[in-house]
């Protein structure tokens, strides 16, 4: 056989090897976040497809809840501005809640992270922030002066952020403030600032512009017609951003634009984007359950009923031993109980020896005290328990209504 025959077939062979390989190689992709009107988060794979709306969300007022005014991600952590402070989530690990690490600002808009810190800017007190990653050693006063920051960089070295008079930077540490490194209209509707490859991006006027960071020159009008940005975020590809209605994307030279690349409504602020694939949602934290404030009785029967006021439509049970137990679902969210659903739970002594024993008492005394637990379960939310104490009373001879405040049972014979 000839050396190039001898070739062929080697060759042929490497590639029959190989051909399994190659199909069960990974395939590299990553996750875009933004702020969602659901109290938090939403994510999406790097395609666009699969969006979560609720990808993570605050269940309760807290000073880093509603929809954020900036988004920013690592390889571990999400990071995100609040109404009143920086919030940050673990990607992975179970039981791990949302935490507020920088609690106590003023209307924080925008954040960034880089390999030790992160950024935000204060809108209210006109200030840049700093902190560590997670939280502690915090400055709100890291650059003073500004005039309502509401975007923040980071990037080549440099803190920027964007502001009523344009784009500025300073170093990491605060200093050598520049606060119209790039000049731009008091009237500029812009709220939308990234860093990458030596480029600066940033909306303006519903464009996105882009200005190499050693050019002299004026900047490029990198989108047109993009919508109202509010926030920027880039990867080795392309550019995104947050419209308030859709996330766009678009390449990083500005073609393929496609402003309602993920389009929906009650978009909030912000957009990030990592290299880790979008991993299952996340498991969120739950509301309490809440016991309605009054209990009613049956004296014939020795049951009781409360209502529980329950964070959704997941299941709801009775978990005290020696207590039966029937459950009417609410359908209705209450908007004065955060939008709790209202349950009714009926329950009475059961079966087996617990039961036995309240039933004795029952019929010996009039009345046994019983601990009513539930525990509530939803897809994606950690279970919540609660407890609340109820003193059962049956009377002989007593009439089947239901009463609100029963009056113990007076001793024979008095």
């Amino acid at each position: 056989m000839s050396s190039a025959r001898r070739g062929i077939v080697w060759a042929l062979a490497l590639l029959i090897y190989a051909f399994p390989c190659l199909l069960n190689t990974p395939q590299t992709s990553a996750a875009v976040y933004w702020g969602s009107s659901q109290n938090g988060l939403a994510a999406a794979n790097l395609d666009g497809s699969q969006p979560i709306w609720d990808y993570l969300y605050w269940p309760y007022p807290n000073e880093s809840d509603g929809p954020p005014c900036g988004v920013a991600v690592n390889s571990t952590h999400l990071y995100w501005a609040g109404f009143r402070g920086i919030g940050r989530r673990a990607l992975e690990g179970a039981n791990v809640y949302p935490a507020t690490i920088v609690p106590h600002l003023s209307e924080p808009c925008g954040i960034a992270v880089d390999q030790s810190h992160l950024y935000w800017g204060n809108y209210a007190t006109n200030s840049l922030g700093r902190a560590n990653l997670d939280g502690s050693e915090a400055n709100s006063a890291l650059v003073t002066g500004l005039e309502r920051p509401c975007d923040v960089a980071v990037g080549d070295g440099r803190v920027y952020w964007m502001e009523r008079v344009g784009i500025g930077r300073a170093n990491l540490d605060g200093s050598a403030s520049e606060r119209e490194f790039v000049p731009m209209p008091s009237s500029h509707a812009g709220c939308g600032i990234a860093v990458g490859g030596h480029y600066l991006y940033w909306g303006e006027a519903d464009s996105i512009y882009r200005l190499h960071l050693d050019s002299i020159g004026p900047p490029e009008r990198l989108v047109p017609e993009a919508g109202g940005v509010q926030g920027i975020a880039l990867d080795a590809t392309h550019v995104y951003w947050n419209t308030g209605d859709s996330i766009g994307r678009a390449n990083l030279d500005g073609s393929q634009a496609q402003p309602q690349w993920i389009a929906g409504s009650g978009v909030g602020g912000g957009v990030a984007v990592d290299a880790r694939p979008t991993p299952p949602p996340l498991t969120l934290p739950s509301r309490p359950i809440l016991f309605a404030r009054s209990a009613e009785y049956n004296l014939r029967s020795g049951a009781a009923r409360i209502g529980a006021y329950v964070p959704g439509q997941g299941e709801l049970r009775v978990t005290s031993p020696g207590l039966s137990w029937k459950l009417l679902r609410g359908t209705v969210p209450h908007p004065a109980w955060a939008g709790n659903f209202l349950d009714r739970v009926t329950f009475r002594a059961g079966r087996g020896p617990v039961g036995k024993r309240i039933r004795s008492q029952l019929r010996r005394r009039g009345w046994a005290s019983v601990a009513l637990h539930l525990e509530y379960t939803q897809e994606r939310v950690y279970p919540v328990t609660a407890t609340r104490r109820f003193i059962l009373r049956r009377y002989p001879g007593a009439a089947a209504a239901w009463v609100k405040h029963p009056r113990p049972r007076r001793p024979s014979g008095r």
